[in-house]
């Protein structure tokens, strides 16, 4: 959709994992706020082992997601040795699932 409304060519990697993180500010002049784990590591190699023009999600964020997306097999392990050592599975979304309209319900005869 971005590439149609924008008219220009994108192909972004985008890699998604869901998990516990520590975060902090360092510095006394200048602070730098940070993020450290080992989800956040893996968040970072799945973007690089991400495929452009998908987003790349690991078995952890797909359960979070339930069934709002349509996906296929990531196959990550194959482009990332991170996440091939791991032994991670991952998922390539496809597209978001059509909602199927709500059934409206018969009019109901309240008693006077």
């Amino acid at each position: 959709k971005v590439r149609e409304a924008l008219k220009v060519e994108v192909d972004m990697r985008v890699g998604v994992h869901s998990g516990a993180v520590l975060c902090g500010v360092l510095g006394e002049r200048k602070w730098q706020f940070d993020v450290w784990s080992n989800a956040v590591t893996l968040a970072n190699q799945m973007e690089s082992g991400g495929k452009p023009g998908y987003v790349h999600v690991s078995e952890d964020t797909l359960r979070f997601l339930g069934d709002e997306y349509e996906t296929e097999p990531g196959d990550g392990g194959s482009r990332n040795n991170y996440i091939k050592k791991e032994g991670i599975s991952t998922y390539l979304i496809r597209s978001r699932r059509q909602k199927r309209p709500s059934k409206p319900e018969k009019d109901k005869i309240v008693p006077a």
